[in-house]
């Protein structure tokens, strides 16, 4: 059974709500191994109707994608209300360590690419090993 993560500021909900029109800085975890799903609510101007959603993970920046742990297209789930999902697998998440992450939207034609999110993913140790 996986685990869901919700994005937000996890500090402070309420500012959440103050960036409307801009890309937020998420910091999310994960237990190392495990199936999890990552929720995103966007903030506007991220519409989504007829565009394609991306999660990018890797150590780090200015690096090709190649060496991303996770580099695929996310999944709607209410254009409307800009929020979308990916479930990581086992596999993904595996290898423990820090990593940088951005959610963009694009066109789906994969042209005018948006950055909606970045943050940091980190994956833990789990304690029962």
């Amino acid at each position: 059974m996986g685990n869901t993560i919700t994005g937000g500021t996890a500090s402070d909900p309420d500012a959440e709500a103050a960036q409307v029109g801009t890309k937020r800085n998420v910091e999310r975890t994960v237990d190392r191994g495990d199936v999890v799903t990552l929720d995103f609510t966007l903030n506007a101007p991220f519409y989504m109707a007829g565009k394609k959603v991306y999660f990018c993970a890797q150590k780090r920046r200015a690096v090709v994608n190649t060496t991303a742990i996770v580099n695929r297209v996310a999944t709607i789930t209410n254009e409307a209300a800009r929020t979308c999902s990916i479930t990581l697998t086992a596999s993904e998440t595996g290898t423990a360590g820090v990593y940088l992450y951005e959610v963009e939207v694009r066109s789906t034609d994969e042209s005018t690419p948006q950055t909606a999110e970045t943050g940091t993913l980190s994956i833990i140790d789990d304690l029962r090993k």
